[in-house]
């Protein structure tokens, strides 16, 4: 095997991973004919097929399967070889990607902005994309260097780590005509809302956080952002739901009360996504050691 040509491997194990010629040339920053050509030019000199069309994809072979299972540890340990031969100082400028939801972002950025521990190196918050998908994809072409979002996100090739637990509160105006304090149940369902959707999963985060059916709720208008409830919430007679994290920072400043919710619901817990090749990576160790701080209290 002289003449083996060891370039076709990462090739091989990008196909592999997306089961698709398009995205692993995307990974790549190769064509799709490029990656195409590779793959077969592996196939000739291993002498068995790796992959066959299915449908509109490919699918591994079980010769593709063994010998991605052999390679990638060890592609990994090489990766993190040449990684520890590299020093991270955050002295030196560097921009760090993180995809956020609203919480993270309101919770976040003040702090980044005059914050001496991260040195030279600046932290982007880019709002989440509405997809899953989207986000995951973001992170395996390395586009995203860490994803802050709630619990829940679930890929084979991402790591998760918790940050902190936040909960839903009710709010409305203070001088709300018929709410002064607190709502029960049945007052609940007779006033009017304004219910905030959830991006991703399309659903209301009322209920998306809790067990109790809902669907009596009179709503008067949906939105898709923290801030723009609050708004609306202010300066109307609906109701509305949001994280304390956030209700806490603004509710004096758009004059709403904080009210418990009259039924059950679940805690909103936030985490931070990589993907696993970047586990050991000295920058990525530092940059969430930095995310973890300033998650340490969520004020």
């Amino acid at each position: 095997m002289t003449a083996f040509d060891w370039n076709l491997i990462p090739v091989f194990l990008e196909t592999y991973r997306w089961r698709s010629y398009t995205k692993a040339a995307e990974a790549l920053a190769m064509t799709q004919p490029g990656v195409s050509v590779a793959i077969k030019r592996l196939q000739n000199q291993l002498g068995t097929p790796l992959f066959i069309r299915e449908g509109r994809g490919i699918t591994p072979t079980q010769a593709a399967v063994q010998l991605a299972r052999s390679l990638e540890p060890a592609m990994a340990s090489a990766q993190q070889a040449l990684t520890n031969l590299r020093e991270f100082d955050p002295l030196q400028p560097r921009t760090f990607i993180l995809s956020t939801d609203e919480v993270m972002t309101h919770h976040l950025l003040g702090q980044i902005e005059h914050n001496e521990a991260l040195g030279a190196c600046r932290l982007q918050l880019d709002l989440a994309p509405h997809s899953e998908t989207e986000l995951v994809e973001r992170m395996l072409l390395n586009k995203v260097d860490l994803a802050l979002d709630f619990d829940g996100l679930n890929h084979p090739t991402l790591s998760m780590e918790p940050l902190f637990e936040d909960e839903m509160v009710l709010i409305c105006r203070d001088g709300h005509p018929r709410v002064q304090g607190s709502v029960d149940k049945d007052q609940y369902f007779t006033e009017e809302h304004v219910a905030l959707k959830i991006r991703r999963s399309g659903r209301y985060a009322a209920d998306y956080f809790t067990d109790t059916p809902l669907i009596q709720r009179r709503i008067r208008c949906e939105c898709d952002s923290l801030l723009s409830m609050m708004g609306l919430v202010s300066s109307s007679d609906c109701l509305g739901v949001v994280t304390r994290s956030v209700a806490d920072r603004y509710a004096v400043g758009f004059h709403l009360q904080l009210l418990p919710i009259p039924f059950p619901s679940r805690r909103v817990r936030h985490a931070m996504y990589w993907h696993q090749s970047h586990t050991q990576d000295p920058a990525h160790q530092w940059l969430r050691a930095q995310v973890r701080a300033m998650c340490g209290s969520n004020s």
